[in-house]
């Protein structure tokens, strides 16, 4: 009989692309992330992450040194070694003293870039908005997080977090807003908006996107993030 609950682990050759894994050479499973932060074909558990840091040879060895607390998640001490992470959350090494932040390269792979101890804000994409108790507004971020807003923040656009995860501004999905591409065919490829152009109920929104070296294309907004 078929399986018809959700599974606890995830094959090598069924993984999504973003977990930039050897799909035949590196064991017939992979971790797979806890449910409740970010998507899983967006996110990879953190005992992969850090073995692709190089902090640790197996998955046993990244446990150990996450469950020692070993690692911060968003200013956040995380033992749980399927934790998610994805897009734009910052991971720091307690023993190494440095941080990461986590991103997507072009060939929609999980990727990663040292950043500067104790930096200071945080992008989100908002993917959401709904109205909560009370009438209060509420925008829901591309990492599974929900928060208060003030109603002037819309769906597709951005919000910079600072170190209390609190809202410290806010990017609009404009023109000549600076985004890059996190799905779809030029996933990875940045550059600014030249046109949004409405959606209908065949098709969503799409934008007008000039890349840095010059070239044009479109794609769906929802698959935009603005940067700047």
């Amino acid at each position: 009989m078929a399986n018809k609950g959700n599974s606890r682990h995830i094959k090598s050759l069924a993984s999504p692309e973003y977990f930039s894994i050897h799909r035949k050479a590196g064991g017939r499973y992979v971790v797979k992330p806890v449910p409740g932060r970010h998507s899983v074909e967006k996110s990879v558990a953190l005992s992969l992450f850090v073995k692709k840091l190089g902090v640790a040879r197996t998955t046993s060895e990244a446990t150990a040194v996450i469950r020692g607390g070993g690692v911060i998640v968003n200013g956040k001490a995380i033992k749980e070694a399927k934790y998610p992470v994805g897009m734009n959350d910052h991971i720091a090494l307690v023993a190494d003293n440095k941080l990461y932040e986590a991103g997507i390269n072009g060939r929609g792979q999980l990727s990663f870039k040292e950043v500067k101890e104790g930096a200071p804000t945080q992008q989100y994409k908002v993917v959401g908005k709904y109205k909560g108790k009370k009438d209060t507004m509420m925008i829901r971020l591309h990492d599974g997080r929900s928060m208060k807003s003030d109603g002037k923040i819309d769906r597709n656009d951005s919000v910079v977090l600072d170190k209390s995860m609190a809202v410290k501004g806010v990017l609009k999905m404009k023109e000549n807003a600076k985004c890059i591409i996190i799905d779809g065919v030029h996933v990875g490829a940045e550059g600014k908006v030249v046109e949004i152009r409405e959606g209908n109920m065949h098709k969503g929104a799409a934008a007008l996107i000039e890349s840095s070296h010059g070239e044009k294309f479109e794609t769906l907004v929802r698959n935009l993030m603005v940067i700047g």
